[in-house]
This record gives structure tokens, sequence and C-alpha cells, in this order.
């Protein structure tokens, strides 16, 4: 997983970016504290499938797990 910070955009206060590693073997989950890597729809995370982006709004990355 890579974990871009406001550090590393022109402009980007609020935010982080994570992009799950292609060569993944399987899905990651993120999410708040307490995030489970429960990956059959009855989780409380975010799926990320090898490769994919997301970003979330947060003042720092301490809250994505």
């Amino acid at each position: 997983m890579r974990l871009v910070t406001r550090g590393d955009l022109d402009g980007l206060t609020s935010a982080v970016i994570i992009t799950a590693k292609d060569t993944n073997a399987g899905n990651v989950m993120v999410g708040g504290s307490g995030v489970t890597i429960t990956d059959d729809g009855t989780g409380n995370g975010y799926r990320l499938v090898p490769g994919q982006p997301i970003s979330y709004a947060a003042a720092n990355c301490s809250g994505v797990f």
C-alpha cells in the first residue's frame, strides 16, 4: 500500500490518498479505527483491489487504518 500525504501534493491540506500495491495477492481493507479485514460484505472497511486508489478527507494519517 502506498500512502500519499498532503506534503506530497501542491495545495492539498486535508486529505490522504491510499493506493493498494499492484502486486498484492488479494484485496486490502481500509477505514477508521476498528476496521476489520472481513471481505464478505459484513466488514466495516472499504475494499481496495490490487492497484486501486482511494482518497479520504483527513487532517492527518492517524485516523486511517
